[in-house]
This record gives C-alpha cells, structure tokens and sequence, in this order.
C-alpha cells in the first residue's frame, strides 16, 4: 500500500490547490494536524504499541486486524458516517472533523489509484513502497528526504509538539468510535488508538533520524524509470478532489438519508481499497 509519507505529502499538494470547495479549503487550512490524522487513518493500527516504530521499519508485518478492516469492510460508508457525526457537531469541532474526514477520503482515493502500481509483480512487495515513496518526494521535494528531521514534522497528526502522552483526544476518538461500531461491527478502544498514536510519533522519530537510511536498499535504476509515479498521483490527486467536492456537497446539505448516501456511492462506488490478497502473491518474487 502506498506509504504514510505518500499520503501525507499528497494532502500537502492537495491543499494547495485552489479549486477545491471554499469549506474544505478552511478546513485544511485551520486544521491540517486533523487532515493528516485522518490521511493515516485506515493505516494507524500499523503501528500497535511503544515499539512498533522500529518494528515497522526494520520488519515486514502481516496487516494488523484493524489495517484490513479498514482497508475491506466498506471504508467509503465509514467515511460518510464519519461525516455525519462530523456535520452533527457533538464529538469534534466542525472544522476540525472536516479536516479529518477530508485526509480521510484522500487516503482512500490515493489507494485506490496506487494499489495496482504496489502490486506490480516485477518489484517485490516490500520494496515497492520505500521504492515509490523514495522517487514521489524526489519529484515534488528535489530530495527523497529520509533522515531528515522534517519528516517528523510530516507526520505530526496532533497540535500539541511532542510525544503524545494523551494519545488521541476523547472527541475524535468517540467520531471514529460510532462510525467503526455502526458501518463495521466493531471499534478499536481508546487505549489501541493512543497506542498507535504513539508508535507513529517514534515512527516519525526514526524515519527523520540517520537511523532510517539503514534500511534502504540498493535498487535498479531501470526500475526507477519504469514507474509512472508521478502520473498515477496526478490522477489520484484528481479522483481526490473530485471526491472532496462530493464530500463538500453531502455535509453542507445536512442531508444523510438513505438517498443522500446511495447517491453518493453511486458517483464514488463502495469497495476495498486494498490488494493484499495480491500481495501475498507476489511476495515471494
């Protein structure tokens, strides 16, 4: 799957765009700490526990339970209850829950257009994302920016600095609470989410630490120049707004009848937003 680092780079570019709706820009704008939050969302539970940081980077790991429930059990009506909940004003500031909502369907979309290019069999399955995430911020940075301390800054999804004792808020997390429990049967608790909310923020540290570089891998340079990266996020980035534009009209109607909903899968269809059954396939390659 796409990295968090591609992710968040793209909201970054997302962001700067003038032709996304006038609320979502705001949003963005206030709150982009939420934003990210909920572009690493379906991703979080990756980074279960204190020591999941160093894990995630030296290891390669099954999906977690909540990665593949997020992934496959319908994430765009999650996304819309989310923006329900949101639109309702009690869990989250508005604005903020915008914001989050917003990295959220980025993420979605960003997945459904990369997945297929992850899944090439010709690149193993455990480098193709340090591989593609490596050339992305190349192209948009002039550098792949790995071991440089902004990364941190890069995945910094709370407004206070610094190791997030409290883990996630109360309001946010009860938003993602009742969304989970209603659209897939079941929630993390909040000590699972302060807990991933920990092992990103030690992520962070060792990715933008001189640590990270020893993980790269030396890596053909015809493999380079036969991605099409930066096409395929210029179509992502594009699905991505078109979708924010939906998302902007669905919470500023205020209308979340069975209608509304169906509506809007029709123009942006219910599905998983994975490959990992295609991933095990090819990972002995």
């Amino acid at each position: 799957m796409p990295s968090l680092l591609m992710h968040v780079t793209a909201l970054e570019q997302l962001s700067a765009q003038n032709d996304l709706p006038a609320n979502l820009r705001t949003a963005l704008w206030q709150d982009f700490e939420y934003a990210r939050f909920g572009a690493v969302f379906p991703d979080l539970a990756t980074f279960d526990g204190y020591f999941s940081g160093a894990g995630h980077l030296f290891l390669h790991h099954s999906p977690p339970t909540f990665v593949r429930i997020y992934h496959r059990l319908a994430p765009v009506s999650l996304g819309l209850k989310m923006a329900e909940l949101v639109f309702a004003g009690a869990l989250v500031g508005r604005t903020a829950g915008l914001a989050f909502v917003s990295g959220y369907f980025s993420h979605i979309c960003i997945d459904r257009v990369m997945q297929p290019l992850m899944l090439r069999p010709e690149i193993r399955i455990q480098d193709a994302a340090g591989m593609y995430t490596r050339q992305y911020l190349r192209q948009v940075f002039g550098q792949d920016l790995m071991g440089t301390p902004l990364l941190q800054h890069k995945l910094q999804i709370s407004k206070s600095v610094g190791f997030p004792f409290r883990g996630v808020s109360r309001g946010l997390y009860e938003l993602i609470r009742m969304a989970s429990e209603e659209i897939v049967g079941q929630a993390p608790t909040k000590r699972q989410v302060d807990g991933w909310v920990r092992g990103l923020y030690l992520y962070a540290k060792l990715i933008g630490s001189p640590m990270s570089k020893i993980r790269r891998r030396a890596l053909p340079s015809e493999a380079w120049e036969g991605t099409e990266v930066a096409s395929e996020m210029r179509r992502a980035l594009l699905l991505t707004r078109d979708v924010l534009s939906l998302v902007s009209i669905f919470t500023s109607r205020g209308n979340f009848s069975r209608l509304a909903k169906e509506k809007f899968l029709k123009e942006f269809p219910e599905g998983p937003i994975d490959g990992y059954g295609l991933a095990s396939t090819h990972s002995t390659h």
